[in-house]
């Protein structure tokens, strides 16, 4: 054991080596020592203080030990083993210096990574003018689709009606007898008169539906995604006119206006129908 002043001089708080061998002689010693200062708490304080300077372990560390560090360790004698412990960390400390913190700013900043974002649903483009619902027979909506939707045609008799449509207007289509909804057109010219036969209209009420529109496709749901309306009658304004039983009466005549929230809740629900096609 070396004596508190050998050959190279006093023992010194910032020598390394000195500080690595005292570790090493406390780490040895720590379970002795504990059980010497655990006897010690039997007698008194004084006494207590006393014989623990006196222990050689004890002695070395208190050569270099901080003050507040000997006043702990002479009042820790009755729990040597705590002591100990106390006395090894400050030495840890001595020998590898706690490294300089950053400031918070230059701290790394450890974020999760995020999952991938799922696929983006097919978005409507929002309606700028009116929403209409057009209601027409199956064969005139396949007529209508085999032109990829680019017109559509009013009835002779509805031309002042027809002349309230406008660009940017939105047309949802509502078909009879299946009582579903299957996409959606947007104006995107002026109204005109045509009468090119396009739709086969009623063998016994023929129409050539001469009050046109050239029209784009907004969405266009396959016939196994048709939306029936029954699943929206109990949500939409416009059938709330007409008592539940005769909801079916909302959607008689070729054409209709309907609020901004049948047309919110009609094109989320054709956009929903066919991101499931999609997928």
């Amino acid at each position: 054991m070396t004596g508190p002043h050998d050959a190279g001089g006093p023992r010194r708080a910032d020598d390394p080596a000195q500080l690595s061998e005292l570790l090493a002689e406390l780490q040895a010693t720590a379970e002795q020592l504990g059980t010497q200062l655990g006897d010690l708490g039997r007698a008194s304080a004084d006494a207590a203080a006393q014989r623990a300077d006196a222990l050689p372990s004890v002695r070395k560390i208190l050569e270099i030990a901080p003050p507040e560090l000997r006043a702990r360790l002479a009042a820790a004698a009755t729990s040597g083993l705590s002591a100990t412990r106390d006395l090894a960390d400050w030495l840890l400390t001595q020998v590898a210096p706690a490294p300089v913190v950053p400031e918070p700013e230059e701290l790394p900043i450890d974020r999760p990574t995020a999952p991938p974002a799922p696929p983006a649903e097919p978005r409507i483009q929002p309606v700028t003018g009116t929403t209409w619902i057009l209601t027409a027979s199956v064969d005139n909506h396949l007529a209508t689709q085999a032109r990829d939707f680019s017109v559509i045609g009013i009835k002779e008799r509805n031309r002042n009606r027809a002349m309230e449509i406008e660009q940017g207007d939105v047309i949802v289509f509502y078909l009879t007898k299946v009582m579903s909804f299957a996409g959606a057109v947007r104006v995107t010219g002026d109204l005109f008169e045509d009468r090119e036969k396009i739709w086969p209209g009623q063998p016994k009420n023929p129409d050539i539906y001469p009050w046109r529109m050239a029209t784009e496709k907004v969405v266009a749901l396959p016939e196994s995604q048709w939306i029936p309306a029954e699943t929206l009658k109990d949500d939409l304004e416009h059938v709330q006119k007409w008592p539940a039983e005769h909801w079916k009466l909302a959607f008689q005549g070729q054409l209709r206006t309907v609020s901004a929230h049948d047309s919110g809740l009609l094109l989320d629900r054709l956009a929903a129908a066919a991101a499931q096609t999609v997928a």
